[in-house]
């Protein structure tokens, strides 16, 4: 949000077709809060995910609608070699059954609060 404000821009590295599984940080602390209520904990792993991708390209545009400009410019850097996975999906169908936790918060939800909280500590708003 901060480059947008700035300088009118979204970085996005490489093409924006690396697809990432974003899940909001409020459902994450939900289910560590169920895990940390526990009494009893199994040794067993659970995928903490959204069960959805999206393009970093998608991302950038989800963005630019949230902030309501309409026209951003969209810079393209040196695609990242830390991790060229270019598909993140994880399955929380196991964590799901276990909590009966049916919905997360939608990506554009997420964006559109994190933006919203960002001009407040800006105070912009």
């Amino acid at each position: 949000f901060e480059e947008i404000y700035r300088n009118n821009t979204i970085t996005v590295h490489g093409k924006g077709d690396t697809k990432i599984d974003f899940i909001d940080v409020r459902d994450v602390a939900k289910i560590n809060i169920f895990f940390g209520s526990k009494k009893k904990l199994s040794n067993e792993s659970y995928n903490v995910c959204n069960n959805k991708s999206i393009s970093l390209i998608e991302l950038a545009k989800y963005i630019q609608k949230i902030v309501g400009i309409k026209k951003i410019k969209i810079i393209h850097t040196k695609e990242r070699k830390v991790n060229k996975v270019k598909k993140r999906l994880g399955s929380n169908k196991k964590l799901k059954n276990l909590i009966n936790h049916n919905k997360n918060i939608d990506i554009k939800k997420s964006l559109a609060d994190t933006y919203e909280f960002w001009k407040r500590e800006k105070k912009l708003i």
